[in-house]
């Protein structure tokens, strides 16, 4: 289930540049083709290889279904991280860096099965705040710092 899934992100995916492709001037065009030809060629190859591999994808799945009923189709854990990961991207920009990575990293060890609380805790407290400030402050990439009070103790690490 997961394969088709990807596939169905993926073609999506490629429909957006494809749109976008079309956006693409050809007035400064000197042959007849222009300069989005073959980004669109390309784009509508992709397509076209990506929907038979879905149909491959579809085809395996029906015939693993019907061998084994009893397997679940949702993988919780695999789930849970997509989740976390889109929690982690909807507060990165209120919480800041630092603390969004807290909460995902949290809950990445806990569904990745580790189940000692202080190691976990511990490791999703210092790993941040290293990354932070090697990001912010060796590499000088600018990382979301939050708002209000976070944003304030955001400088004090980078």
């Amino acid at each position: 289930m997961g394969e088709i899934i990807f596939h169905i992100v993926l073609i999506g995916v490629l429909v957006v540049f494809l749109n976008a492709s079309y956006g693409i001037s050809t007035e400064g065009a000197i042959d007849p083709v222009g300069p989005a030809a073959f980004p669109q060629f390309l784009l509508y190859l992709a397509i076209l290889l990506a929907l038979i591999s879905l149909f491959r994808a579809i085809k395996k799945w029906r015939g693993e279904r019907k061998t084994s009923d009893t397997a679940s189709i949702i993988n919780l854990p695999v789930v849970g991280m997509l989740v976390s990961l889109l929690v982690f991207l909807l507060l990165i920009d209120y919480l800041g860096f630092i603390f969004a990575s807290m909460i995902l990293l949290f809950s990445l060890f806990y569904l990745l099965g580790q189940k000692n609380w202080f190691k976990i805790t511990i490791q999703s407290i210092i790993l941040p705040l290293a990354f932070a400030f090697l990001f912010g402050n060796v590499l000088s990439v600018p990382l979301p710092r939050g708002f209000g009070m976070i944003e304030i103790l955001s400088y004090y690490v980078y």
